[in-house]
């Protein structure tokens, strides 16, 4: 397996090369036979938020009848995790990862976690850390600790634990980048990256 950073290297070559509108990849690589096919196409549901919160049922019907296999929960909008989870199989779709807030790693993460494996999930991801944590890098040693706690705590329950990052992640503070900190202070054997690249493209 990839490490962490390796990943994040190889990400930006490609993103480099796309944002470019070229084709400048080494001729080992253009070379090369295509890898596995992409798997199911999944979408972040909050990308829909509104129409789950006035219609939760149909919206999920409409996703599936698009033609998507999986969805990433971003809230559950007061549905209990064994209805959603009854909603998905009616609809043959799965929910691989979910979003949780940042604040539930210090209230009801258990809570959290039982709902996750009611989805079905294998990841469930902190989508951003609050803007009062993100002063100083010593507030991001001290989000990267604590999201290593979380990750110990969903590996125990057979869950993977992951960080959504965004552009503010990649705005240097004292000369350093915070996703560095981040992920220098979080054990890479648990605590994982959902990269979104159209958060490392707009941050440069």
């Amino acid at each position: 397996m990839t490490n962490r950073r390796d990943f994040l290297v190889t990400s930006g070559l490609a993103l480099s090369t796309v944002a470019l509108g070229t084709l400048a990849l080494p001729r080992s690589v253009r070379s090369a036979p295509a890898g596995p096919a992409l798997g199911p196409v999944g979408v972040q549901l909050y990308s829909v938020r509104k129409a789950m919160q006035s219609d939760f049922a149909g919206t999920l019907q409409k996703v599936a009848a698009i033609g998507y296999k999986q969805v990433e929960f971003a809230g559950l909008f007061d549905h209990s995790a064994s209805e959603v989870r009854g909603m998905l199989d009616r609809l043959g779709l799965t929910a691989p990862s979910m979003h949780v807030p940042f604040e539930s790693l210090d209230t009801g993460w258990d809570a959290v976690l039982d709902d996750a494996r009611q989805l079905g999930c294998r990841y469930v991801v902190v989508p951003s850390i609050p803007g009062a944590l993100r002063a100083s890098l010593d507030d991001y040693r001290r989000v990267a600790d604590k999201f290593t706690r979380g990750a110990e705590a969903a590996a125990k329950a057979n869950l993977r634990f992951a960080y959504h990052n965004h552009d503010i992640d990649f705005a240097p503070i004292d000369r350093r980048l915070p996703f560095d900190v981040l992920l220098e202070g979080s054990d890479p054997k648990l605590v994982g990256i959902e990269l979104d690249l159209y958060w490392i493209v707009r941050s440069g």
